[in-house]
């Protein structure tokens, strides 16, 4: 049964070639999920520090 491109058990791996798709962009891939990640935290603090000003006011202003 062949299931790839490796046909034996004895199959040199280096001559097989790349075994998962877009070998070479590791670094620019983590690159981008990190400024996606620390973007999203950035974002995120901004809402949640609107929203607990919001909520400040409002008690300020009930009591």
């Amino acid at each position: 049964m062949k299931t790839g491109l490796i046909e034996t058990r004895s199959t040199n791996p280096t001559g097989v070639g790349p075994l998962y798709p877009f070998v070479g962009w590791e670094v620019v891939m983590f690159v981008v999920c990190l400024i996606a990640w620390l973007g999203w935290h950035v974002v995120q603090l901004r809402a949640e520090a609107e929203d607990l000003s919001e909520g400040a006011e409002k008690l300020k202003r009930s009591s």
